[in-house]
């Protein structure tokens, strides 16, 4: 982040955990990003790594099984991690939303992201 620019999204120490019969399943463990008015974000991972729990996680759309157990998602000045259901509904889709990936549209994993991105 640039010195003094304020991030209209900052995630900190988020951590997000998922209760399965087999037990809890740690899916993001301390993540923290900031985002700059202008700027745009990729989260980029294989298959698994917890890239949708984040956007979920923001969104407050976590599956039932889904929880927030550590970290602050700030949107501006509003910590959404801290939001009930009704409370978040006022931000979502309207101030922060999500462009779900298409399966036939993914990353291809033997060439370089960059190259794809590109």
């Amino acid at each position: 982040m640039s010195p003094g620019a304020p991030a209209i999204l900052s995630v900190r120490d988020l951590s997000v955990t998922y209760r399965t019969q087999e037990g809890d399943i740690k899916a993001v463990q301390r993540l923290s990003f900031d985002l700059e008015a202008g700027q745009s974000l990729g989260l980029v991972g294989e298959s698994g790594c917890g890239k949708t729990t984040v956007a979920l996680a923001i969104l407050g759309i976590l599956p039932d099984n889904g929880f927030i157990d550590a970290g602050e998602i700030w949107l501006d000045d509003v910590d959404l991690a801290s939001l009930t259901e009704p409370q978040i509904r006022q931000y979502r889709w309207k101030r922060v939303s999500m462009v779900f990936q298409a399966a036939m549209s993914s990353l291809n994993p033997v060439q370089r992201v960059g190259d794809q991105v590109v």
